[in-house]
């Protein structure tokens, strides 16, 4: 019996994402079309009003996310003033440039994080600790 609820609120819950993504969708291209800038602010006050929904900002970056990984908005990219579809190849190349250079910070510091784990390990084992 619980598992019929659980796959009901699963549903409830899909149909309600997809919902949000369509409003989001359709609020972003036609905020594209006019200024070619929409800001998370705009977007989560856009889909409160809309749906009396809150909205938080990862959520908006996953779905942003989404909509890149599937093709659905092409060349859609962000900076500090918010996401724009890119509009000739340098800011693409910009784009993809500062994130090579996020990717690669964040293999270091996942490097050292290892490091120390290991580190942190090896000296419970010396002490008969747990970690």
């Amino acid at each position: 019996m619980k598992k019929a609820t659980k796959s009901k609120t699963t549903r409830k819950v899909n149909q309600k994402k997809m919902e949000v993504g369509k409003i989001i969708l359709s609020f972003v291209e036609h905020k594209l079309k006019n200024t070619n800038q929409v800001t998370n602010f705009q977007i989560a006050d856009y889909v409160y009003k809309t749906m009396n929904v809150k909205i938080s900002d990862a959520e908006i970056r996953k779905t942003i996310s989404d909509f890149r990984n599937q093709n659905i908005v092409s060349l859609l990219l962000a900076d500090s003033k918010g996401y724009f579809v890119a509009q000739n190849e340098l800011e693409v190349k910009e784009w993809m440039s500062l994130h090579r250079k996020k990717i690669d910070s964040m293999k270091i510091t996942l490097q050292n994080i290892e490091r120390q784990l290991e580190r942190r390990l090896l000296v419970a084992e010396y002490y008969g600790e747990k970690f």
